[in-house]
């Protein structure tokens, strides 16, 4: 699934870098045990990765773009392997949040936490069946996002790693790619 939506993104959108692959997938031995390796094609520029680096307006509405042009390509992009769970798909947060609250060792810590995550599934419950599905990126982020550089400004242009490729709520997509600027200063 994985591949085909690369390769079905930058079909619907020439405008739009994506990283596809080149060659692969085979297996090949890691520390003794067999994990799958694909060789992407290159995108030259960095991403916008960098917990406190500014974001500008500009390249945070750069981000948006980008997270906008992915949604819209893969709107009418359908494949068996869309069916799955990911801890990553927002229709699971709060199963992922009760999963993993044991690990936060602060108990007032974990108690906001989890607070918080069930006043925000309260609010968005009523509305889930209610939302449109199909196959979405779901990491749609700073990591993600390749950028240009042009006349010393990042431009947000391309897109990586499409593992976290499943069918949720369309609206998610942009919901990851905020979430992703808050990091930032």
């Amino acid at each position: 699934a994985q591949d085909a939506a690369a390769a079905h993104i930058a079909a619907a959108r020439p405008d739009l870098r994506v990283a596809t692959v080149t060659h692969g997938p085979i297996m090949v031995p890691v520390e003794g045990e067999p994990a799958i390796a694909r060789v992407l094609r290159y995108l030259p520029g960095g991403t916008l990765a960098g917990a406190g680096r500014y974001l500008s307006p500009r390249v945070v509405a750069g981000l948006g773009a980008v997270a906008g042009q992915v949604s819209l390509a893969l709107s009418s992009f359908e494949h068996p392997g869309l069916d799955r769970v990911l801890q990553w798909d927002l229709r699971h947060a709060l199963r992922v949040v009760d999963a993993l609250a044991g690990h936060v060792r602060d108990g007032d810590l974990r108690g906001r936490v989890t607070a918080a995550a069930r006043a925000a599934w309260g609010r968005v419950e009523p509305l889930a069946g209610r939302l449109p599905w199909q196959a979405v990126h779901g990491d749609v982020t700073d990591d993600n996002v390749v950028c240009l550089l042009e006349r010393g400004l990042r431009t947000p242009d391309g897109i990586i790693d499409f593992g976290d490729l499943t069918s949720s709520w369309a609206v998610g997509e942009l919901a990851v790619a905020i979430t992703s600027v808050l990091r930032h200063a």
